[in-house]
């Protein structure tokens, strides 16, 4: 099924926030002093950041083929795997999933800082 650009659009947008907010997330948890995971080490850094892209692979990987990185998406460009025309529009979401994604993180932690 092929989707419009405006709901692969949305759905890179969606992966984004969701990759940085778990990814970061896990960082800050073991990071920052009085949180939970404060000093739990770096394996739980890296099972999250696993799980922070895994999960927006199931959940939106048949939508947009999951890019949810600017480099993906220009490395598919240069491979003939997106159209040119569509690289611009996915980079600019990302960017902006990225920076929603912290900005929420930020607010879940801000007592921590």
């Amino acid at each position: 099924m092929t989707f419009s650009l405006t709901t692969r659009l949305i759905a890179e947008f969606l992966g984004t926030a969701i990759m940085v907010m778990i990814g970061n997330g896990s960082v800050a948890n073991v990071e920052l002093k009085g949180t939970k995971g404060s000093h739990s080490g770096w394996i739980v850094i890296a099972i999250g950041y696993g799980m922070a892209v895994m999960i927006p692979a199931l959940m939106i990987g048949k939508i947009s083929g999951n890019h949810i990185n600017p480099a993906f998406t220009i490395g598919l460009a240069v491979a003939g795997d997106v159209p040119l025309a569509e690289v611009l529009p996915y980079i600019l979401v990302q960017f902006a999933g990225a920076i929603v994604g912290q900005f929420i993180l930020y607010l879940c932690f801000k007592p921590h800082y």
